[in-house]
């Protein structure tokens, strides 16, 4: 990437400054107290732009000020779109429950999806002398290993006492550019989205497509056993009730939105993967149309019958289909899932499928067929 973009993170004197002055290759940030305030600086390694911000360093997870946390979450917001990758700092020593419950308590004021976009950098490694970081990883216990789960295994050990020109700030580079290759960037306005999201206690769904696309099929997966019948498309329209994942779900099969009143949280638009064409497009747009045209704000693609790609990805798939299949995901903003219906009965995917519905509700609400007037009547 032509520009890095960084948020160091850690609590008091465990050599977070440090670190980022080891990246600029100068000090640019004070070592001899916790700074109140982020400060932002701009260097360039190997040719290209890094932006390091140095955030408060936290206290104790009921001692940091609200201040403190306060100008924590601003410091994701001074390197926009988004910084590429929060470098956790953590000083090789004992690590233990409390200092395992401080991380949590403080990174996840940046939401969930920050873990993502996280690295460890432990610093101090030194004091392993013979022992390598691995060895040290293993010894140190069950609430380090979370730490390391949460960042998908992701550290990097870096050594502040080598200041200016050194390789090892060109190899973190390489680092973070792998990460991002695989997560993107870390937005801000999306992980506030994302904080706003609700887990909704019962969940209202359509489902909606042609004869034989899974349809069935999928109301059947998300409801964890045969209640649809595949043998003929439905002539009227029909409605049943499950639980997932401790939630209710109430899942409605072809045309009707006045079933599950006050109105459907999502209309998940069955398309099984294979050849799609302009007259597929017209028929969707035909149908879906009759609920009104707001329908397309709370409605989801799924994608059946994906196996069929094999080693092709859904978004190659997506590319190579053209414009009347984008089309119709941009109709959806571009919101959709793919749903294995050989996996019968207790799956992960469907509570994966509902926390997308739980993301596209904080985001629209429900569809209201009051307000929306459809056409179905």
């Amino acid at each position: 990437m032509p520009e890095v973009r960084l948020v160091v993170l850690g609590w008091r004197w465990p050599g977070k400054s440090l670190t980022g002055n080891t990246i600029m290759g100068r000090e640019e940030f004070h070592l001899e107290r916790a700074a109140e305030f982020c400060v932002k600086r701009e260097t360039e390694v190997e040719g290209r732009q890094v932006v390091v911000v140095d955030t408060p360093g936290w206290f104790s997870a009921q001692d940091t000020p609200p201040s403190y946390k306060k100008e924590l979450v601003r410091g994701a917001s001074l390197c926009p779109p988004g910084p590429h990758a929060f470098l956790l700092v953590i000083p090789v020593g004992m690590f233990t429950e409390v200092d395992r419950a401080r991380i949590e308590e403080h990174v996840s004021l940046f939401g969930e999806a920050v873990w993502r976009h996280t690295m460890v950098v432990f610093t101090w490694a030194e004091v392993l002398r013979t022992i390598s970081i691995e060895r040290y990883i293993r010894r140190e216990g069950k609430d380090l290993k979370w730490v390391l789960e949460k960042c998908k295994r992701r550290y990097f050990v870096i050594n502040n006492s080598v200041f200016g020109e050194d390789p090892q700030v060109g190899r973190l580079m390489e680092r973070v550019d792998k990460m991002v290759a695989e997560e993107g960037h870390y937005d801000p306005e999306e992980a506030a989205v994302a904080a706003a999201i609700v887990r909704l206690p019962e969940v209202r769904l359509v489902v909606l497509g042609w004869r034989w696309p899974g349809k069935s099929l999928t109301g059947n997966t998300i409801m964890g056993r045969e209640e649809f019948h595949l043998e003929r498309a439905a002539e009227f329209c029909v409605k049943r009730e499950t639980e997932v994942e401790g939630r209710q779900v109430v899942v409605e099969l072809v045309r009707g939105a006045s079933l599950c009143p006050p109105g459907p949280h999502a209309f998940l638009l069955v398309i099984p993967v294979g050849m799609f064409t302009e007259v597929d497009r017209a028929r969707i747009e035909e149908h879906v149309s009759l609920f009104g045209e707001a329908v397309w704000r709370h409605t989801m693609v799924v994608f059946t019958w994906a196996e069929v790609l094999r080693t092709i990805s859904i978004e190659r798939y997506i590319r190579r289909e053209g414009k009347d299949l984008k089309w119709v995901l941009e109709k959806c903003k571009r919101r959709y899932f793919v749903i294995n219906n050989s996996v019968f009965g207790e799956d992960p995917q469907v509570g994966r499928l509902m926390e997308r519905v739980d993301k596209m509700v904080a985001e629209e609400g429900h569809y209201d067929p009051e307000i929306e007037e459809p056409l179905t009547d």
